[in-house]
């Protein structure tokens, strides 16, 4: 996906927010100049905190460790104006890109996590950075950029969901299916009580002109489940559209008392004979054509390929995927003890991990990283939400893979 700058539109079209195309380029301008100070301000407030400046301030005249602190105040609040502008504008303007709203998820967790975790373990002076009044500024602005960062990336995942949800819902593309993609939607047809459970003949691709004679509607059952069906098998065809007056063989096992088109088609003419078509037993006594030519493999590839399996497929997942999408959020929030519990063995796990690569790991026990996590509710709410959409996205691009994909 290409993500090195807004989209430019045409001369006649608008984004998605409506905006004339002259605007956007302007809003385009905006953003960078809004973006590049963003860049150096948070560069300078970063520099002066791992630098030492700060901390240093903290230990010289009360007259410096003043100033060091308004200086950082006064930082805060350019940056805070400067990455405002961007975020808006970043949403505004790449509002169609989900890869966006990963990467400001990323920097959300990087803000709130990776700074402490860089100054604990890769700092040679990581208990001094923090020391003094300006430190702490910084670092509650550093958590307060965390917390822009993730409300921008969620609203932008949010809308990539919804764009998901909305097109595995009803902008699948059925153009590319082999059977039946020319087929127009027809409106008089039996409506089920639950699409996903709505049979062949109660979708909108189903041809009311064939449906009267078709043999999977006398049968009420369904035609990936029998393996042959209107779009697919030609001998359902030549049922169909036979002459009311047709004499039709009702075959072995039929019963005449109701409808049953079956066997040997006889033309008006006693000279012409259509070919005998093979039918099988099926459910109410319907006799159901088969075609013995095609292996059961590539009757279910034929199914695959058709539209009105497709759109059961897609029914199915209009059911499904709010469950999915709720079940996430709540499993999270009833769960969530459990959750921080496995984010804290995790982090100590690490905190392990990274003693043992210190070429001290006893010199200062106290700098333990997961120590510092988890005394903070905010930091560990920002991971744990950010983890939430992280598999919330999975389930859903599974949930469309085992639908869309394999077809389960």
């Amino acid at each position: 996906m290409n993500i090195q700058g807004p989209r430019k539109r045409e001369k006649d079209s608008n984004h998605s927010f409506g905006i004339p195309v002259q605007y956007i380029e302007v809003l385009q301008k905006v953003y960078l100049l809004a973006l590049l100070c963003t860049l150096l301000l948070t560069g300078y407030l970063l520099y002066g905190f791992f630098s030492g400046k700060m901390a240093n301030a903290a230990g010289a005249s009360t007259q410096t460790a003043l100033h060091a602190l308004a200086l950082v105040q006064s930082i805060s609040v350019y940056l805070n104006v400067s990455l405002l502008v961007t975020l808006i504008l970043t949403v505004v303007l790449y509002w169609e890109e989900e890869v966006i709203a990963w990467m400001l998820l990323l920097l959300a967790v990087v803000f709130s996590y990776g700074i402490t975790f860089s100054t604990d373990y890769f700092a040679s002076s990581g208990a001094k950075l923090k020391d003094g009044p300006a430190s702490a500024a910084a670092l509650s602005q550093i958590n307060a950029m965390a917390i822009q960062f993730a409300v921008a990336g969620g609203i932008l995942f949010l809308k990539g969901l919804w764009n998901r949800l909305k097109n595995a819902r009803y902008g699948h593309d059925l153009t590319d299916m082999q059977f039946g993609k020319e087929a127009p939607q027809e409106h008089n047809v039996p409506r089920a009580l639950l699409g996903a459970a709505a049979k062949c003949w109660q979708l909108p691709y189903c041809r009311e002109r064939l449906r009267d004679k078709c043999p999977i509607y006398h049968a009420r059952t369904r035609c990936w489940k029998e393996r042959v069906g209107c779009m697919c098998e030609e001998n359902i065809v030549r049922l169909a559209m036979a002459g009311d007056d047709a004499p039709v063989n009702l075959g072995a096992g039929a019963s005449a008392a109701g409808f049953v088109p079956i066997g040997d088609l006889i033309a008006r003419s006693e000279k012409e004979q259509r070919p005998v078509i093979p039918t099988r037993q099926g459910p109410r006594g319907v006799r159901i054509p088969t075609n013995p030519h095609l292996s059961d493999a590539q009757k279910r590839q034929r199914c695959r390929t058709c539209i009105i399996y497709s759109e059961h497929q897609r029914r199915k997942y209009n059911l499904i995927s709010p469950f999915v999408t709720l079940a996430v959020p709540v499993l999270t929030v009833v769960f969530y003890s459990n959750i921080q519990m496995l984010l804290e063995n995790f982090l100590h796990n690490l905190d392990s991990l990274v003693a043992n690569l210190q070429f001290a790991p006893d010199a200062n026990p106290a700098r333990a990283i997961a120590h510092d996590i988890t005394g903070s509710a905010f930091i560990e709410g920002i991971i744990i939400f950010c983890l939430m959409l992280m598999v919330l996205s999975w389930t859903l691009r599974l949930l469309e893979y085992c639908i869309f994909t394999i077809q389960i």
